[in-house]
């Protein structure tokens, strides 16, 4: 818990007072998802063109603004939430690193086909945009973010029990002897 406090201290610092006024990492991490989402599109027949602006990046279809991406949306507080958990749970620092770094680039691309999901609902159902991006986009990123969690520590921290055989209990405490 302790951890977790001096984490939230850290980012609280780093990131609030010194990074996010500069724009840093969010301009460069909103533009190349922006990007990406943009070049999903064109992977199924939509040529989107794209503006950056100093807190936000826009999609276009043709000359119609279809998307903006916000900073808040970026996923940079995703990344950061993920990797506290990881770094505040047992296991070896050489995995953590590893399994930090793919598990950040895995919720990048979710972010990404999330960008080109709520352009498709923009393009089709206008309506329903704001629903989804509350709601249904939501829970399916954090639903992945606690699944990428639980693989953590069912398959890398090292925590989870081993399972043993009744053959194998009855052996080590010796039962019925």
């Amino acid at each position: 818990m302790i951890s977790a406090f001096m984490l939230y201290l850290a980012w609280f610092f780093i990131y609030e007072s010194w990074l996010r006024p500069l724009g840093i990492p969010d301009r460069q991490l909103t533009r190349s998802t922006t990007e990406a989402g943009a070049w999903v599109m064109g992977l199924i027949g939509y040529e989107l063109s794209w503006f950056h602006k100093p807190h936000m990046s826009l999609l276009y279809l043709d000359s119609t603004m279809l998307l903006g991406v916000a900073h808040e949306c970026n996923a940079l507080v995703l990344f950061a939430l993920f990797s506290g958990f990881i770094i505040c749970f047992s296991g070896k620092w050489i995995l953590k690193v590893g399994y930090i770094l793919a598990g950040i680039a895995a919720i990048w691309l979710v972010n990404i086909l999330r960008v080109a999901g709520l352009t498709l609902i923009q393009i089709h159902f206008p309506g329903a945009l704001d629903f989804n991006h509350k709601y249904t986009f939501t829970l399916l990123v954090y639903s992945f973010i606690f699944g990428l969690w639980m693989l953590w520590v069912k398959r890398f921290s090292g925590t989870e029990k081993q399972e043993h055989s009744p053959a194998e209990v009855k052996k080590e405490f010796h039962f019925g002897e």
